[in-house]
Parts: C-alpha cells; sequence; structure tokens
C-alpha cells in the first residue's frame, strides 16, 4: 500500500496531470508556428535558391576552365612550324 509520503515522493519524479495541462497551454501547435514563423522559413527558401543557383553557376564556370585548359594543353603540345625548321637546323 502506498503512502502519502510515497505519494508525496513519486509526485516530485513524475509529472502530474496538471503539470501536463500547463505544458499543454504553453506547446504551440504546427498552425500557431506556421503563423508565427513563416517568415523565416520563406527567408531560408530564397537564401537556399541563391546557394543552389550559385552552385549551378559555379559548377558551369568551372566545367568552362576545364574546357579552356584542355585546348590550351592541345594547342601547347601541337609543333609549330617554327620549332620544326628550328629541329631541321
Amino acid at each position: 500500500m502506498l503512502t502519502v509520503g510515497d505519494i508525496k515522493k513519486l509526485t516530485e519524479v513524475f509529472a502530474t496531470k496538471q503539470d501536463i495541462q500547463k505544458l499543454d497551454e504553453k506547446v504551440v501547435t504546427r498552425a500557431e508556428f506556421d503563423e508565427k514563423f513563416r517568415w523565416v522559413i520563406d527567408k531560408l527558401d530564397a537564401v537556399f535558391g541563391e546557394i543552389k543557383a550559385m552552385r549551378q553557376d559555379w559548377s558551369l564556370h568551372s566545367g568552362t576552365h576545364d574546357r579552356i585548359e584542355k585546348r590550351l594543353t592541345h594547342i601547347e603540345s601541337t609543333p609549330t612550324v617554327a620549332s620544326e625548321l628550328r629541329k631541321k637546323k
């Protein structure tokens, strides 16, 4: 059998029905959260959109540099007329 002292100790350790009701009053619902913080979500979406666009631009830019580097390497490795004339001397 539980004594009054045991019940008091249990109420100190575990939440009572009143404690849960107090917490329930403080908890924000999804609709309230969306209403209050929608602007934050919208701003984050805009920032992430900009980051995605920058990554795509950077990828295209990097690809262009790679293509130019390959072209220059090819051009530099192709013998020129002047270098061929020097070899014959």
